[in-house]
């Protein structure tokens, strides 16, 4: 017998041993002459037939009794078993094992593990799950049933085809009857005896939810319904369950198996694609269609509650109509309006190229959301410079708006390239206003613009020229250069001939002055476009309560107020940050569980977005970044907690998404600054040698790393920055000096200091280049030497290294250490304009 119920499963049960296998007759197509005579409106079956496949029954209750075969070691509920295993394996690589070996338990709930890695006929399971839930609701509502199930006093209203699409008893009983005179008689109702009405809800509820509750008390008249009903998962479940009980009772000295419930709630992952695969086969073969799509003369054959399932679009509409419902839907193809009824019956959308706008069509016009989703995606993949703004146009139904945003999200990005296509100049007066106008256009100057608008004039300009002092308000002229305002915008031939033009421009003047008079007005016509600042990025680090915090905000040098941005996703800590054609990369670190990592975060400024990248080939922490020739190098730091410094050296570019092992430097580091100049990186201190700070550099053209000599520093800077040519070092720990080193004279030289209180030290803070300034952020005081006290800063300092002169810019929204700060472009201005909606085509509906 073995030690427990484990080791007996591990036995291979003879296959001899099994019983024979039952045939399930062939399913007669509605009409034919060989389905049982079950009468027109009500059936009344008898469960005695049940006998003949499982045993004697002794009694009403369905009590059942089994002879055992002599020399078996099956258990009662194998001893049950057909030999229909064709759902469930009950072997794997040749050898036997129990069903339960399958079996995922989680408290009084477990899952049955079926071979559904053999079945891929449906793409997307969520789906036949959403539409599950959705035909179990109409259940509920009791929305376009059309079948009654009368069990004792108890009646249940459901969907034949819903019914007929799980059990094979069902699609045979439920199909129409033909009389002698040709006619068909649909059958509304099934009377069923000697079975509780409780057996049936559980396997009704079970065929629309997926979900069965077998217990001790149950689990053998369950058995005998799911048999009957020919719902072999739920029949698998039930033998499984006996067979629990069964092992429990001949091991009821094992502690362990005093633990087992005596109720399951069985859930069948599988058995949302078998109800969409089987109400496919019912739409192929034809059964209880009672709804046609009209298209060129064609009827395609559908199920109401399946077209219902699309939106509350469809299910509206369909709610108090008849059977034989006709929809016509007009100006679209057969062949799309098929796919599209395919992909609501299998979740498979076979969309291409030559059909995907035709589809996308079709599915706005029936509401089909999931269908939207799947096209819009597919045609999202398929955006370019040339066809962006035409994808923008079609994707203006409310129904789209996904693929709206999408695609306007990539014609800001590429508005280089897009104003160079043909479809740039085919845009409507409306169209243009409204693309120039937006705040995330892609471009450097106000001055590409007007260039545009020129542009898009010339195409037509006979009929485009009356438009002229509507659309060059999208342009920001007060954030145009005064000599490029004056030169080339007002000297241009079309605005001095229009005198409203001429009046706009006025107008800009005034608001330059304004500006260069730091006044400012609460038009919001007058903000700055958002692809036209520098700020100072801050992304991280620790509050006053030493807990690593995930904010981001940047700094508005023109509002002079700091701004909250999208958190930094990860829970990383000790990481470094860069920044790279205006997004920052957030570089290594250590994981929440105190392990190094090599993850890359990077944020997308234009949107605002954090997006993670590839990582580094060797995670690291305490290591310097830097960019040089377009390309971000990682270099020294530690790659576990004990011994030396790494000397390894990463570049990642960030076109190719790819870091690559670059050349060793000559001593390991860390902590230390990096900064580019004149196509070399300065790696600067984390390391000493004979009392001095370390200087290396990389040199780009000979791909080699050599040690400077020719600079001697006694402190080791916390920040490192090239301005005009020259490296700017700032501070350290217990030394605020600001020195100038200049690669080309090997010269450094003392040119001020931080502002800073007596016995005051301060470390732990990060700087950045902002409009050719030093911006100094946070950082950690330190007051006194013996019970020295600690206090996190939230200062913000400014060095300009022309006036040589410190100017303190106001707090931070919080104290911080060992955060990052970066300078990026980041965009303020309008809200986008609103585009006006067209209205969706409408159905034409025959009953």
């Amino acid at each position: 017998m073995g030690c427990c119920q484990s080791c007996r499963r591990k036995k291979p049960h003879p296959p001899e041993h099994e019983p024979g296998g039952f045939m399930y007759p062939d399913i007669p197509m509605e009409g034919d002459k060989n389905i049982s005579p079950l009468g027109e409106t009500n059936i009344v079956l008898d469960f005695g037939a049940l006998n003949g496949m499982i045993g004697d029954r002794s009694s009403r209750d369905s009590a059942i009794l089994v002879t055992k075969i002599e020399g078996s070691n099956l258990s009662l509920s194998k001893r049950m078993s057909l030999d229909r295993s064709t759902f469930y394996r009950l072997s794997r690589l040749g050898s036997q094992y129990s069903l339960g070996d399958s079996i995922h338990t989680d408290g009084s709930t477990w899952t049955v593990a079926s071979s559904v890695n053999e079945h891929r006929e449906v793409d997307d399971p969520n789906y036949a799950a959403d539409v599950l839930v959705k035909l179990n609701h109409f259940r509920n509502l009791k929305k376009y049933v059309d079948f009654t199930i009368h069990v004792g006093n108890q009646s249940f209203d459901c969907h034949k085809v819903v019914l007929a699409s799980t059990s094979r008893y069902f699609a045979v009983n439920l199909a129409d009857d033909i009389t002698e005179e040709g006619k068909r008689v649909k059958k509304r109702e099934l009377t069923l005896t000697e079975v509780e009405p409780r057996v049936v809800q559980a396997l009704i509820d079970y065929i629309y939810t997926s979900k069965l509750t077998i217990s001790s008390d149950n689990a053998a008249k369950m058995l005998a319904a799911t048999r009957i009903f020919n719902l072999q998962s739920a029949e698998q479940a039930c033998l499984d369950f006996l067979e629990r009980q069964d092992n429990r009772q001949r091991d009821s000295y094992c502690e362990s198996s005093q633990n087992i419930a005596t109720e399951y709630t069985f859930e069948q992952p599988y058995h949302v694609n078998e109800i969409l695969l089987g109400l496919n086969d019912m739409r192929h073969d034809g059964r209880f269609i009672d709804t046609y799509f009209c298209v060129d003369n064609e009827e395609l054959p559908c199920h109401k509650v399946v077209v219902a399932t699309i939106d509350h679009f469809m299910e509206e509409r369909l709610e108090d109509v008849g059977q034989n419902c006709r929809i016509t839907v007009n100006d679209v193809k057969l062949s799309v309006l098929k796919m599209i009824i395919n992909y609501t019956y299998t979740s498979r959308l076979e969309v291409c190229e030559e059909n995907a706008s035709e589809a996308l069509m079709v599915a706005c016009k029936m509401q089909h959301q999931s269908a939207i989703r799947k096209c819009s995606d597919f045609i999202k993949k398929k955006l370019n410079a040339h066809n962006c703004l035409g994808v923008m146009r079609a994707a203006r139904d409310p129904s789209c708006e996904y693929l709206q945003k999408a695609a306007t999200k990539f014609a800001l990005k590429n508005f280089p390239e897009v104003i160079r296509c043909e479809e740039f100049s085919e845009l409507a007066a409306d169209e243009l206003l409204d693309y120039l106008g937006d705040d995330n256009l892609n471009l450097r100057s106000e001055e590409e613009a007007f260039h545009a608008l020129l542009k898009w004039l010339e195409y037509d300009l006979s009929v485009r020229e009356p438009f002229l002092p509507d659309v060059i308000r999208a342009v920001r002229l007060p954030y145009v250069g005064p000599r490029q305002l004056e030169k080339e915008i007002e000297g241009n031939s079309l605005v001095q001939r229009n005198n409203q033009c001429l009046d706009i421009i006025m107008e800009a003047k005034e608001l330059q002055a304004l500006i260069r008079e730091n006044k400012h007005t609460k038009d919001p016509r007058h903000k700055p476009r958002r692809a036209y600042s520098d700020v100072t990025f801050v992304v991280g680090g620790k509050n006053k309560q030493q807990e690593w915090v995930q904010d981001t905000c940047y700094y508005d040098n023109v509002r002079r107020k700091w701004y909250p941005l999208a958190k930094f996703p990860s829970g990383n800590t000790q990481y470094k940050v860069v920044s790279l054609h205006g997004d920052v990369y957030v570089v290594g670190g250590c994981d929440k569980g105190g392990y190094v990592s090599g993850d890359v975060w990077r944020y997308i400024s234009l949107y605002d977005e954090w997006k993670q990248v590839a990582s580094l080939k060797t995670p690291r922490y305490a290591h310097g970044v830097g960019v040089l020739h377009d390309r971000i190098y990682v270099v020294g730091g530690r790659v576990k907690p004990t011994g030396e410094p790494s000397n390894g050296v990463e570049r990642y570019g960030r076109q190719s998404d790819v870091w690559k092992m670059g050349e060793e430097m000559t001593y390991g580091v860390e902590d230390p600054v990096v900064t580019a100049h004149s196509r070399r990186l300065y790696v600067i201190g984390g390391y000493r040698s004979n009392g001095h700070v370390m200087v290396q550099c990389f040199h780009l053209e000979k791909n080699a790393w050599t040690v400077v000599d020719d600079v001697s520093l006694t402190m080791e800077p916390s920040v490192a920055a090239t301005l005009k040519s020259k490296i700017y070092l700032v501070g350290g720990k217990t030394e605020y000096k600001v020195e100038v080193y200049n690669p080309h004279k090997g010269e450094v030289q003392a040119v001020g200091e931080m502002p800073h209180a007596e016995a005051h030290t301060r470390e732990l803070y990060s700087a950045t280049v902002t409009n050719r300034k030093i911006n100094v952020t946070g950082g950690q005081w330190t007051v006194g030497m013996e019970d020295a006290l600690t206090i996190s800063t939230n200062s913000f300092e400014q060095y300009d290294p022309v006036s040589n002169e410190w100017t303190v810019l106001g707090p931070m929204p919080r104290a911080l250490t060992h955060h990052g700060c970066v300078t990026i472009k980041k965009y303020i201005g309008l809200p986008r304009s609103m585009v006006q909606r067209a209205n969706g085509p409408s159905f034409q509906y025959k009953c």
